[in-house]
């Protein structure tokens, strides 16, 4: 499983871009509330697919660190060791839920929710430019800007239209405005029917860095970039 959770947002394959635009989020968020309803605004695919949250929700806590959220019932294959580099080292917690995490590297066609959490310092900019640059070619930009808000202070990418399913993606990273360690959330939203788990996932969602690994030391700033 340590394989899963080496790099932040290295989910999904290269399919053919997809054409469509949304209208643009606004600059600055300041909740995970405000952000959640962002996401939900994103068109997706109406297909017949389950509605994740039918059977319910159940909190998941990472094992280390105080790092947790509530994730849907459907969404049952999940994961809560360490999060890890490149060189297996340890940087922080990690929480990864989905119907099946190994179709969140498949393509763009499974819904699911990675988050980490680290003492690392990474600028928020640097965190999200690589994913940027490979999202531009598989989907259409849905908004960008700031987050301000829940102790966290960082940068938000909003994308529609992922692959041929339409997916809906949310990339959202930030430093602890007090103590100045990484929050990463990457949502994946596959059709209507997702809307509400992504909603949950985002407003339960709760991190304390203080108690994440706090000996992890000095990591390079382009460690959670594939």
């Amino acid at each position: 499983m340590a394989a899963v959770i080496a790099l932040f947002f290295q989910f999904g394959d290269d399919p053919a871009p997809t054409q469509a635009a949304t209208a643009e989020a606004p600059r600055t968020i300041r909740s995970f509330h405000a952000l959640a309803e962002q996401l939900a605004a994103i068109p997706t695919s109406d297909s017949d697919l389950p509605v994740a949250g039918t059977k319910g929700y159940r909190e998941v806590s990472a094992d280390s660190g105080d790092v947790s959220t509530e994730v849907p019932l459907e969404w049952f294959d999940i994961s809560t060791t360490n999060w890890l580099n490149d060189d297996n080292k340890t940087i922080g917690a990690a929480i990864i839920s989905s119907p099946r995490i190994d179709g969140l590297y498949d393509g763009y066609a499974t819904p699911g929710v990675f988050i980490g959490a680290s003492p690392a310092v990474v600028p928020p900019a640097d965190l999200l430019a690589a994913r940027t640059e490979r999202r531009s070619t598989n989907c259409r930009r849905a908004g960008e800007g700031a987050f301000d808000g829940e102790g966290f202070t960082g940068r938000y990418a909003l994308w529609a239209r992922c692959g041929p399913g339409d997916m809906a993606i949310l990339d959202l990273a930030a430093n602890d405005a007090e103590l100045k360690g990484t929050l990463a959330v990457h949502i994946r939203l596959a059709s209507r029917g997702d809307v509400e788990a992504g909603r949950r996932v985002l407003t339960s969602l709760d991190a304390d860095l203080r108690s994440v690994f706090p000996d992890v030391g000095s990591v390079s700033p382009g460690f959670l970039i594939d």
